[in-house]
């Protein structure tokens, strides 16, 4: 039943040539010696695709999409030994934030280099959502350093005042207010 379902989702030539194994496990192992071969050019090609993606006129998310189906079909495409020492993985992650960088577009040169000066380096995924905003216009101002921001605004204008600094002058007025009241 296994050889049979192999067979039929191969196509008809590679099927024939099979055809005449005797266990699914042989057929497999057949088809794995023949197929399942990483491939070395297909690797150099992709690397090379890579390369010499740019954003263009695409938005933050198409291209991520490009980059993204990109390296996971070089993942696919590996010729290189196995990792055992587990740096492998954080290489590659700053190896993909360094080529997505590489190629966006000029007016993302202060995300870019901003980016670049972070010790340790930002993941992908937080690169991508401040390109996202950055995109949209709602650019988060903390990047700039300015931290306002992130205070809550009413629907009557205050001075920014940190949180500390609003309680304590609540605080600073009731204890004023007790004080001139009479003692019990």
């Amino acid at each position: 039943m296994v050889k049979a379902w192999i067979t039929n989702s191969l196509s008809r030539d590679i099927a024939i040539s099979i055809m005449c194994l005797p266990t699914a496990k042989d057929v497999w192992k057949d088809i794995n010696e023949r197929f399942g071969q990483s491939n070395g050019s297909r690797y150099i090609q992709i690397q090379r695709e890579i390369s010499s993606t740019s954003q263009g006129s695409s938005d933050i998310a198409a291209y991520f999409t490009k980059m993204r189906s990109l390296w996971d079909e070089l993942n696919c495409s590996y010729v290189g030994p196995e990792c055992t020492c587990g740096a492998l993985p954080k290489f590659i992650q700053d190896q993909q934030l360094f080529q997505f960088l590489s190629g966006l577009n000029e007016s993302f040169s202060t995300v870019k280099s901003n980016t670049l000066m972070m010790t340790p380096l930002s993941s992908l995924s937080k690169v991508y959502s401040l390109l996202q905003n950055d995109e949209s216009g709602m650019r988060p101002n903390w990047i700039s350093g300015d931290f306002t921001a992130f205070s809550a605004s009413s629907s009557s204008p205050r001075p920014h005042t940190n949180f500390n600094q609003h309680h304590n002058t609540k605080y600073n007025q009731y204890s004023a207010s007790s004080s001139n009241s009479k003692p019990y």
